[in-house]
This record gives C-alpha cells, structure tokens and sequence, in this order.
C-alpha cells in the first residue's frame, strides 16, 4: 500500500535568515510522500524569492503569494491547498528532525488515530533544551482522555508538532485577527478525533527569538483570554465534567500572564489589569488555584494590585 500523503504547511513572513532551514528539513525527511506548502504571507524581506527557489528545485513544493493577513490567515490559505490524507503545521523559523514525519506517520497507522503529537526541542542561539513531555513512552487516547489532558496542559494547545486528518483540519478554520490563535482552535479539533496518539519524542525543534511575537508583550496578547473563553464554553457544552480541570490550569496561566504584563509590558498596564479582573469576575479562578496563588488572584481581582505584583515579583508563583 502506497504511503499515506502529508500536506506540509508553513506560513512565511519576513524570515530570510530562518526559512532555508525550515524549508531543508522539511525537504530532506526521510518520509519522502509530501505535499509541501509555503505561504508568503506578504513578506518584505527577500523570504518569498527563497520560497520560490525552492519550488523550482523540488516539485513537491507549492508557493502561495498573497497579501499580509497573519498567521492564522495565511494557516488556512494553505489548509485550502492541501491535497494530502494528513495536514502538518510547521512555522517558518522552526524545523525538524530528519525522522520526524516518519515516526509520526508509523505511529498514527499503529494507532488509527486522527491526530497524532510529538514532543520538541526548544531552539535557543546558544543551546537546544528538550522540552519535558508528561508522558514518557508512546500513548493512544480516547477522544475524552485526550481532551482531559489537554485542558490539564498536559497535551500541548500548539497547531504546530501535530499530524491531523485533513478533512478535520479543514473543518477548523484558525480565527483570524487573534494572536494566541490555536487557544481558539485546538479544542474544537480535539473534539473531532476517536483517537489521538501522543509521542514523546522530540521532533520539532521551536525557535526561541526575542524578537518574535512570543517574546513582545502589549495588550494585544491578552487575546489569549479570549481564547480561553472560548475554550470554557466549548467545554460547558461538550465536556462540562472537565471544567474544574481547566479552570485550574487557567489560574496558573492567569497568573503568569499577570506576571508578564508585569515584566514586559511598556504601557496599558491598567487597563490590561482591568481586563483581566473582568475575565475572572466571570469565573473565580482563585476557588480553583492552590497556595499562595490564591491571595494573588484575589488581591489582583480586588484591584489592590501593587500586593499581588510585590509578590509576582518575589516569583511566589513559580513556588505555589
């Protein structure tokens, strides 16, 4: 029986010194059934003319030209294209393992399963980290053991790292205008799968910049919120059973964002607080936070801020 094809997809703006790696290690799997797609999101660097070159070299390789829409924008434009039984995100300044694709592949024809994650290595200038997976050997889940573990955090909320069956991948749009777009769109596939397997090898290796969007913070980035929103209500209908388990992660998360408003954060301050105190007067997330993480939420939801950051920025949270 012929491999199964994978269609990967890989948007791409202003990255001419990432690109030709990403796209190498793409090119150069020793899983050779690809469709590779690249999305030129409007790039005003010379990252389109090196998509180009690479086409002409592999034809494999299809490259979308369209004007700037964002990530999520340019994701569904190549999700459009994609001609394979099975869709792969990739970003355009990470890249991967040479066996990457294959263990996913072997693992998902094991398993049966409709998505299938791998584990990943963070990408420093100076050194490379392995991520630590929660798992430790190879697991097959059930649709509801797998949404478990992903509003536990256990299971990454990453589009990126994921080999999904395309129809599902279609079915699910990436919102676009939000940034944090996949805390919009990763429970909604979840929700479609039987099963989903999980590796933890490490196969993506995630390009840390300071630079990039996950290093810059404004209010903006409180999106993220929104996306957690989302997520509640997707589980108030679906899972309602899971909702004391998210709700327990989201006030961890809540408070490392309150910290990286603190630490990062140049101006809107205030009001990215006051947005924060509104998401919580909705769901009290201090009633399912633990230690001293429960008088930092309390104090930040009472507006007596300068407390909670005194203690934020003693890093009580990193020890509760």
């Amino acid at each position: 029986m012929a491999d199964k094809r994978i269609s990967i997809i890989i948007p791409v703006y202003n990255v001419e010194n990432y690109i030709s790696e990403c796209v190498e290690s793409v090119i150069n799997q020793t899983y050779k059934a690809l469709q590779i797609i690249l999305v030129d999101d409007g790039s005003a660097d010379e990252s389109g003319k090196i998509c180009d070159s690479y086409a002409e070299k592999d034809p494999r390789i299809l490259v979308i030209h369209k004007e700037n829409g964002g990530l999520s924008d340019a994701r569904n434009a190549g999700t459009a294209r994609a001609d394979g039984d099975f869709v792969f995100y990739l970003d355009s300044d990470d890249f991967l393992s040479a066996d990457s694709v294959r263990v996913l592949t072997e693992l998902q024809a094991s398993a049966d399963a409709d998505l299938t994650i791998g584990s990943f290595f963070y990408r420093y200038d100076s050194h490379t980290d392995t991520a630590k997976a929660r798992f430790a050997e190879n697991v097959v889940f059930s649709n509801g053991q797998a949404m478990r573990e992903l509003v536990r955090g256990n299971l990454e909320t990453f589009a990126w790292g994921k080999l999904i069956r395309t129809e599902i991948a279609k079915a699910h749009p990436f919102p676009e205008g939000k940034l944090f777009e996949d805390h919009f769109w990763t429970h909604y596939v979840f929700g479609d799968c039987s099963k989903i397997a999980f590796t933890p090898s490490p196969l993506v290796y995630y390009r840390q910049r300071e630079n990039s969007i996950s290093y810059t913070y404004n209010e903006k980035r409180l999106d993220v919120m929104d996306g957690w929103a989302d997520r509640l209500r997707y589980l108030e209908q679906n899972y309602p059973e899971l909702l004391p388990d998210y709700k327990k992660t989201l006030a961890k998360r809540y408070l490392e964002t309150a910290w990286q408003i603190l630490t990062r954060m140049k101006k809107g301050k205030r009001n990215a607080y006051d947005r924060m105190r509104r998401f919580n007067a909705a769901n009290r997330l201090q009633e399912y936070a633990e230690g001293q993480s429960k008088a930092l939420i309390d104090a930040l939801d009472k507006g007596t801020v300068p407390y909670a950051l005194l203690a934020l920025r003693n890093r009580v949270v990193s020890r509760s």
